[in-house]
């Protein structure tokens, strides 16, 4: 990373990539979540000394299949090839299998590339990846440009009224409505803590892991927010809705230039949970973001009712390129599972029977814990019986 942060920075001021491409989001992931299997390796495309585009990528062993993917990938964010002035006419399909190749010869062997989530265009601009053959991802990206006046017009009359009572009612139950960024560490600590809180409840009602409160994870959300006090554009943050004392929601995002990306949120559940929690922190929000010169958003990949209520879905893609005459073999077979994992989630009937094995999955988890403790290793049998129900699942 360290090697390219100068052409990084330069592309990145007046440039074409997402938020969570930026330097410093990836810096702060790739210090706290360290993967002993994982390789960087950056491809730079120059005219003269001039940087006009960089593709970072991450190289993983699995099984010895070699694969590249977007640096930061796995977080589920969008990405892009990083471009500035001048990429357009000169990125290519050839151009980019030519740093596919670059990439092989670096680390010795690369057999696939595998890119998810790619956003047809950013900011108006065509996304130089999908000259790479591609196909609709699982998930849309949820996005809208903002001003003052969104609100009201986004949102219907009899809706703003139902907000506006969520509020009232807030107030007399809890005291009066704030909404805070934090900008010191005790502030971090306590919006954390209640993300963590709220997050895990709602995974738990899914038959969801809760994967924000892994160690590494948390250890990357405090110290990429901490990194970021007193910026204008932090690289993560962490906003909170208190009612009184009570933080009752709180967004977690990332900015670029103009835009910001909502990563997370999450609300509390109890009598709070009746008064239009996400409503009225997204109302705040975009009231902040449009006051510090913010002129779009989005709400991040993946598919969810209330999303709908304030952006507008974006297709993404996926391509995998085959480089090897494993990866060539390999590329089909991803390519039909991604396929049927899209048809999975848009069918309502396919997608309840996956929720269903979740939540089971998670109470037979549950259950082994509790055996564990209770008898420990006399439970060993019954613990592995969960173990393989556990594998099972997540294969499908």
């Amino acid at each position: 990373m360290q090697s390219v942060e100068g052409p990084w920075r330069i592309l990145e001021a007046d440039g074409y990539l997402t938020p969570y491409q930026r330097f410093d989001f990836l810096r702060a992931y790739l210090a706290t979540v360290p993967d002993e299997r994982r390789a960087i390796v950056a491809v730079g495309f120059f005219v003269g000394q001039r940087p006009i585009a960089l593709l970072p990528l991450a190289i993983t062993r699995r099984f010895g299949v070699a694969t590249a993917q977007l640096v930061g990938a796995e977080l589920g964010g969008s990405g892009c090839l990083i471009t500035g002035r001048g990429a357009d006419a000169r990125v290519s399909d050839a151009l980019l299998h030519r740093a596919f190749d670059l990439v092989r010869k670096e680390i010795g062997r690369l057999d696939l590339v595998n890119l998810k989530n790619l956003p047809p265009t950013w900011f108006e601009r065509q996304n130089p990846l999908l000259f790479l053959p591609h196909w609709r991802a699982s998930d849309d990206l949820y996005s809208l440009a903002i001003d003052a006046g969104t609100f009201a017009r986004r949102i219907r009359a009899k809706r703003r009224a139902n907000i506006e009572r969520g509020r009232r009612r807030l107030k007399e139950l809890f005291g009066p409505l704030s909404f805070r960024r934090a900008t010191t560490s005790a502030e971090l600590s306590a919006i954390h803590e209640a993300f963590l809180s709220q997050r895990g409840q709602r995974f738990a009602r899914m038959g969801i892991d809760n994967v924000f409160a892994r160690e590494e994870v948390v250890s990357f959300f405090l110290e990429a927010s901490r990194q970021s006090f007193g910026a204008a554009r932090p690289a993560l943050c962490f906003h909170a809705l208190y009612a009184g004392d009570e933080i009752v929601a709180t967004a977690c995002g990332t900015f670029c230039g103009s835009h910001y990306s909502m990563y997370i949120n999450s609300t509390a559940p109890g009598p709070a949970a009746k008064y239009s929690l996400t409503a009225i922190l997204m109302q705040e929000l975009m009231h902040e973001l449009v006051a510090c010169g913010v002129t779009s958003i989005d709400m991040g990949v993946g598919d969810f009712p209330y999303k709908l209520e304030w952006t507008d879905p974006i297709p993404l893609f996926d391509s995998v390129v085959g480089i090897s005459t494993v990866g060539r073999v390999l590329a089909p077979l991803i390519m039909a599972r991604g396929m049927a994992k899209r048809l999975i989630k848009r069918n309502d009937r396919l997608w309840s029977i996956v929720s269903q094995v979740r939540l089971a999955r998670h109470r037979l988890h549950l259950f082994g814990e509790r055996l564990w403790e209770r008898f420990g290793q006399r439970a060993a049998s019954a613990i592995a019986w969960c173990s393989l129900f556990d594998h099972a699942v997540q294969v499908l």
